[in-house]
């Protein structure tokens, strides 16, 4: 008994058998699992403009001159930046070009739009929202942790994720007023 597998893409025909169709079909088992997975941003990669909304509906444009995103991907990740911020207003972030974005896509519409937008207007500070999970994909980030992603005209210069709301604090607090900074924080 034989097993013969035959693929079609486009118009050839690629068999097991024939040397070239062989390579051809081991490149393509080994590629198709990797197409649509994003790919992380890392220290070097350039973040695209990308334009959202605030919990008040507002919208903002990341430009060139935001020095530090803080993003977390969920709830848990929010607080630690949360914590981190205390003691900072939002004229001191903007002056520190400072943005907050969170990963919202993961909760339910109604559940944001009823519960979560309101109890978030209450806060002291501007929070960007990717509601959809597009914009932020490709950020680094973890569940129930903070990303400090220091920047420096889009381009990622340092990347901290942590989940100790000190760390977020120790970071805003080493960044200078006058530009971006050099994201190079250590212990």
């Amino acid at each position: 008994m034989s097993f013969s597998a035959t693929f079609r893409v486009g118009i050839r025909t690629l068999t097991p058998t024939s040397g070239v169709g062989l390579l051809r079909l081991l490149l393509l088992v080994v590629w198709m699992p990797t197409m649509g997975i994003a790919q992380t941003l890392a220290t070097g990669g350039r973040i695209a403009t990308f334009t959202v909304h605030d919990q008040h509906d507002q919208e903002h444009t990341l430009n060139t001159e935001v020095s530090l995103l803080l993003f977390s991907r969920d709830m848990d990740g929010g607080d630690v930046i949360k914590a981190g911020l205390k003691g900072f207003t939002q004229q001191q972030l903007d002056e520190k070009h400072v943005v907050f974005l969170s990963d919202i896509s993961a909760m339910p519409g109604f559940v944001a739009t009823v519960f979560a937008k309101p109890k978030m207007r209450k806060s002291a500070y501007t929070m960007w929202l990717d509601e959809d999970g597009d914009i932020t994909a490709k950020l680094p980030g973890e569940e129930g942790h903070a990303s400090l992603i220091f920047l420096h005209d889009l381009q990622i210069t340092s990347v901290e994720i942590t989940d100790q709301p000190e760390r977020v604090h120790a970071a805003l607090a080493a960044l200078s007023t006058t530009g971006p900074s050099r994201g190079d924080l250590s212990d």
